[in-house]
């Protein structure tokens, strides 16, 4: 049997991969468990074609073997091919797990192997998913933790549950000590998420906090976020907004615009700050700069900065 375990959340992937393995219950996993990589995934069928150690089946794990992965982190072409094929004829005896984070399901490497594996996707969970599991976290460490600051850990420190996980150890440490955990504790003790970062800019920007916006937009960049990235991102919160305020003077119900419970939360403190007209104009100047800034005519770091400091 073939496994493909693959998306961003790594934590659900390495430990449903690990679940797999103990179900198979090898006696002699000394000799019958393989673990592969990407730079040992050509000795595949080497491993496959030696036969079980006294047990039934022979488990191989393969992880982040750019196999499936496109750009620069493809494998080379001539081994994709020759492990296609391979993966064709595997034998019975072999329990193939690939744990992955880069699939592009446009490639034939995946449409071929989806068609004889059992693919499942782990995607980052959404905040309230997060939070619930935070508080279940905290509980198994020996601490407790609001749900409402659960969610802002999760917003300044996820989407990765692994990373994620340390914090709420660290924490669990200090509420054992009788120290009550609240959004200041996270501020001061835990370390903040590429994501949640980025949490905080789009908030700035929704508050009209036009100087912290740019600090944080100038903090990005030094840490290697590329620009066109916090563009997308600026120009989804604004949007969010702009079709929140729609929602408003249509008497729509905001419910159904498909936005996360917790964004809403914060979106509908942020809301009443913009006019109808100040957010349909911001949309035009952050789709101008994008084009502008693709043809080269001007800096996408100063159009954004130049965006943010004119609201």
């Amino acid at each position: 049997m073939i496994y493909l375990n693959y998306g961003e959340e790594e934590f659900l992937r390495d430990y449903n991969t690990k679940k797999q393995v103990e179900s198979i219950e090898l006696k002699n996993p000394g000799m019958n468990l393989v673990y592969l990589n990407e730079e040992t995934i050509g000795r595949l069928p080497e491993y496959a074609e030696q036969m079980p150690f006294f047990d039934e089946k022979k488990i191989i794990v393969v992880k982040k073997s750019g196999l499936f992965a496109s750009g620069s982190k493809k494998l080379n072409a001539s081994l994709v091919e020759d492990t296609l094929e391979y993966l064709a004829k595997i034998p019975d005896f072999v329990e193939l797990i690939f744990n992955e984070e880069d699939v592009d399901k446009r490639l034939t490497a995946y449409k071929q192997v989806s068609k004889i594996a059992k693919c499942t996707e782990y995607k980052y969970n959404s905040i309230t998913d997060l939070a619930n599991w935070i508080v279940r976290g905290m509980k198994k460490e020996g601490g407790e933790i609001d749900l409402k600051v659960a969610e802002y850990l999760a917003e300044s420190c996820g989407p990765s549950m692994t990373y994620l996980y340390t914090e709420v150890k660290k924490l669990a440490v200090l509420a054992k000590t009788g120290v009550e955990i609240t959004n200041k504790t996270i501020d001061d003790v835990c370390m903040k998420s590429e994501q949640g970062i980025i949490f905080d800019l789009t908030d700035s920007i929704g508050n009209k906090n036009s100087v912290k916006a740019v600090t944080l937009i100038n903090d990005l960049v030094l840490q290697k976020q590329a620009e066109q990235y916090l563009l997308i991102m600026i120009y989804k919160h604004i949007r969010n907004l702009y079709m929140m305020k729609l929602a408003g003077v249509h008497g729509a119900p905001v419910e159904e615009l498909g936005i996360n419970p917790y964004v809403l939360r914060k979106l509908n403190t942020q809301v009443n700050k913009f006019s109808q007209e100040e957010l349909k104009n911001l949309l035009k100047k952050l789709i101008e700069l994008d084009k502008k800034s693709k043809s080269g005519d001007i800096d996408a770091r100063i159009g954004l900065e130049t965006i943010v400091l004119g609201m």
